[in-house]
């Protein structure tokens, strides 16, 4: 007897028992992979900067602290040198400079999932943003009045109402962008019967649907998009209430043959 494979997940929120039969339950999973947030925090001093990661889980108010301990020796590694430099414009820029470097480095990296904030001395925070790459800069969601020596747990304090405020602008956004191309012919279709011949035609980018998702009815749907590689968005809140406006299904595709 041949044994079955397993596929182990590791996920950073708990999730109910549950047992389905039929068609594979995969949105539950996919909502628990899709819904936890990674932000970092970079605040910067004069010839410091320290990150804090704080991950947020969106459906249960809760969030994580860590401490990204190789980038923060990078940074520090990089203030120890310029520390011993005169500190006038030319030190001011070159540290601008390095760390924008720095910075563009670690996150062109993490484009899908990272979100940025700064802090610290805010106007060094500034002209380094007006520095970074500008997909990274697409990244920073605030520049916060946070003081540099703030414990980590302060920090997220105070970057949890900026996520949350920030992930729900961002749910409804993509709604009223998909809506909007679809008005006008472009990369999106609404509703299931739409989505279900994008997707025979291989056109599907990303699916979106909404969580909680009390209905069976996308369940097939969901498992073929995902054994096509597509990506699967959920919104969440009045994201959710947009999208069921709307048939409750929605996809942005490759490309439109209108």
């Amino acid at each position: 007897m041949i044994p079955r494979s397993r596929i182990i997940v590791d996920l950073a929120v708990p999730m109910k028992t549950a047992i389905y039969y039929g068609l594979p339950q995969v949105k539950h999973l996919l909502f628990a992979l899709d819904q936890y947030k990674e932000y970092s925090a970079i605040l910067f001093s004069g010839s410091e900067a320290r990150m804090v990661e704080v991950f947020l889980t969106r459906s249960t108010n809760e969030i994580k602290i860590e401490t990204d301990h190789e980038l923060s020796r990078r940074f520090g590694r990089k203030a120890t040198t310029l520390a011993s430099d005169r500190r006038d414009k030319e030190f001011e820029m070159r540290f601008v400079r390095e760390i924008a470097q720095e910075i563009n480095q670690y996150f062109l990296e993490h484009l899908e999932t990272g979100r940025l904030v700064f802090g610290g001395n805010l106007k060094q925070a500034a002209k380094i943003n007006n520095a970074l790459n500008p997909a990274v800069r697409d990244l920073v969601v605030a520049i916060e009045p946070m003081d540099f020596k703030l414990a980590d747990n302060e920090i997220a304090e105070i970057i949890k109402p900026i996520a949350y405020a920030y992930e729900q602008d961002h749910d409804v956004s993509v709604v009223e962008n998909l809506v909007y191309k679809f008005n006008k012919n472009r990369t999106a279709v609404l509703e299931k019967q739409g989505v279900e011949k994008a997707l025979s035609e291989g056109r599907v980018k990303t699916l979106v649907i909404p969580y909680p998702m009390d209905t069976e009815e996308f369940d097939s749907l969901i498992v073929e998009v995902v054994l096509s590689g597509a990506d699967i968005e959920f919104v969440y809140g009045e994201g959710a209430e947009k999208l069921n406006q709307y048939g409750g299904i929605a996809a942005e595709l490759y490309y439109s043959i209108n």
